[in-house]
């Protein structure tokens, strides 16, 4: 029994190596040809491009921009550590996710996760924390 079992191991190990010489004289990597029919979606990876026609969200950054924030955020001490994202950032996606009608930290993290147009205003900023945003709104709320 056990006889048989080396034999069959010891068939297929040859069958095995026999095939991987022979496909490699026969079809060299370069030879390869990618299946003309398949259909990929292309994502351009230039963000601006989706979010040239949404008014919105140019108008929240150009507000922003203009504010004074800097009287907002003169008390913050400079102990522990740099926050994970810029406070001027954090306040133009609180604003624009207030204008969408969102309320909820755990929806403004979900908005930072999928949502386009957050995500250009987050400029490739760290992924925001739903803690992250509820500390900078009671920050926020404290200072006004």
């Amino acid at each position: 029994m056990q006889n048989i079992a080396n034999r069959k191991s010891t068939q297929e190990i040859a069958c095995f190596l026999w095939y991987n010489v022979i496909m490699r004289k026969q079809i060299p990597l370069t030879e390869y040809i990618i299946a003309a029919n398949i259909m990929q979606l292309r994502l351009n990876l230039n963000i601006e491009q989706y979010i040239q026609d949404d008014g919105k969200v140019q108008l929240v950054q150009n507000i922003v921009e203009r504010m004074n924030i800097q009287e907002i955020f003169k008390n913050d001490n400079n102990k522990g550590r740099k926050p994970s994202v810029n406070p001027i950032t954090m306040l133009k996606v609180i604003i624009f996710c207030y204008s969408e009608g969102i309320y909820s930290t755990r929806a403004i993290e979900k908005m930072c996760k999928y949502d386009l147009r957050v995500k250009y205003i987050l400029n490739e900023e760290k992924q925001v924390d739903h803690s992250t945003i509820s500390r900078y709104q009671k920050r926020l709320i404290g200072t006004t």
